[in-house]
C-alpha cells in the first residue's frame, strides 16, 4: 500500500496524480495521464525500471519543454495585446486632444477584456506547466532511487557468491 492510498481519499488522489495536458492539439488534441505508474517503483525489476525510467523522464521532458513554449507563446500574445490597447488608448486621446495619466492608462488596459482571457490562460497553462515539472522532478528522484537500489543489489549478489 503506497502513502498516498494511506493519507489521501481517492479523489484526491485522482485528481493530484493525473494531468490532462492540451499538446500539439492539430495532431494529438488532449492527453490524460495517471502518474502514479510513472512515479512509482516495482522493486522486482530494478534493471527494467531504470531503462524505463530514462525514456518516462525524456517523455515528460519534452512535454515540460512544449509546455513551456506554449507559455512563452501566451507571455508574447499578452504583450501584442496590451500593445495594440496602449496604441488605442493613445490615439483615442490625440483625436479627443486630451492628456491619459499613466495611472489611468493602467487601469483601462487592465480592464481589457481580451487581456483579461490571456491573462487567464497563462495562469492555467503555468499551472500545467508546474505539474508537469513536478513530474519530471519526481523522475529524477526515482531514477537516483533505482540506482541506489540498483547499486546494493548487485553488491548483494557479489556477497553471496
Amino acid at each position: 500500500m503506497s502513502w498516498s492510498d494511506k493519507n489521501v481519499s481517492e479523489d484526491v488522489a485522482d485528481y493530484v496524480f493525473s494531468i490532462r495536458l492540451d499538446c500539439l492539439p492539430d495532431r494529438i488534441g488532449v492527453f490524460q495521464k495517471d502518474i502514479r505508474p510513472d512515479i512509482s517503483i516495482d522493486y522486482d525489476n530494478l534493471e527494467q525500471e531504470l531503462q524505463e525510467n530514462i525514456e518516462k523522464f525524456v517523455f515528460w521532458d519534452l512535454l515540460l519543454a512544449d509546455q513551456k513554449t506554449k507559455v512563452a507563446a501566451l507571455l508574447r500574445k499578452k504583450d501584442i495585446i496590451r500593445g495594440k490597447i496602449v496604441r488605442r488608448i493613445l490615439d483615442d486621446a490625440v483625436d479627443k486632444e486630451v492628456n491619459v495619466r499613466s495611472s489611468d492608462m493602467r487601469y483601462i488596459i487592465n480592464a481589457d477584456p481580451d487581456l483579461i482571457d490571456v491573462e487567464a490562460e497563462i495562469i492555467k497553462e503555468q499551472r500545467k506547466e508546474d505539474r508537469v515539472r513536478t513530474v519530471v522532478n519526481g523522475l529524477k528522484m526515482k531514477s537516483e532511487h533505482l540506482r541506489s537500489l540498483a547499486g546494493f543489489k548487485r553488491e548483494e549478489k557479489r556477497e553471496i557468491r
